[in-house]
């Protein structure tokens, strides 16, 4: 699911069994720049917590993402300028 809120994305992504998520980014502006940063569930194994992360995308990356059984993500977005 992505949804826009001004210049910012939120998308965010569930599964159920658990593997591997590709999210095409071909909704965001062409030519633009945009900041990520994303949150997913810690390893698998009983624990408890989160892993973060952050990079830069553009409309034609692609953002992939393993998540664990009963698991899913967040990715925000946001125009840099």
């Amino acid at each position: 699911m992505a949804r826009r809120c001004g210049e910012v994305w939120y998308v965010a992504g569930m599964t159920v069994d658990g593997g591997d998520a590709i999210v095409g980014l071909d909704f965001l502006d062409d030519g633009s720049e945009y900041s990520g940063e994303w949150i997913k569930d810690a390893s698998a194994g009983g624990q408890c917590g989160v892993v973060a992360g952050n990079a830069v995308f553009r409309s034609d990356d692609k953002f992939g993402v393993e998540m664990n059984p009963a698991g899913g993500f967040v990715l925000k977005l946001s125009r840099m300028k």
